[in-house]
């Protein structure tokens, strides 16, 4: 089953935005931090019985559905997918839901990464590292 999700904070939620209904269901962000904000979306949706789900942070304009779809094959044969970007990364998909990948963490650090590749090569998981790309912040660094 397909389903697009769309976590947003409160205040972002609105009836007409640029992620329509019935093509994506909306839900308000919690967590303090990166990781509880991943932790809890993860959670969410692998509670509603999907299989596959994918995280994107919206500030990653090089992320194409191209990348998008080869992510979603990559998982076939691997429980995690990691797009990496500057230590930290862009896009996170998960097979399973794995709590433990959401703990124990410098968020928003240049550890981070490298420390989720650790983690799930103690845990004897299959991972695949995509290209890295370039974190947007602000419109200059778009050009």
């Amino acid at each position: 089953m397909t389903q697009n999700f769309c976590m947003r904070k409160i205040s972002d939620i609105e009836e007409k935005d640029l992620w329509p209904d019935p093509y994506y269901t909306k839900y308000l962000r919690t967590g303090e931090n990166p990781g509880e904000r991943m932790q809890a979306a993860f959670k969410e949706v692998f509670l509603n019985a999907y299989e596959k789900v994918l995280i994107i942070w919206s500030y990653y304009a090089d992320a194409t559905s191209q990348i998008i779809e080869r992510t979603f094959h990559l998982l076939n044969d691997r429980q995690l997918i990691i797009g990496p970007s500057g230590g930290v990364f862009h896009l996170r998909v998960m097979a399973a839901y794995h709590l433990s990948f959401f703990e124990d963490k410098s968020w928003s650090s240049s550890s981070v990464l490298d420390d989720t590749i650790r983690q799930t090569e103690t845990a004897s998981l299959s991972y695949e590292l995509l290209p890295e790309l370039n974190d947007i912040n602000t419109a200059k660094q778009l050009k």
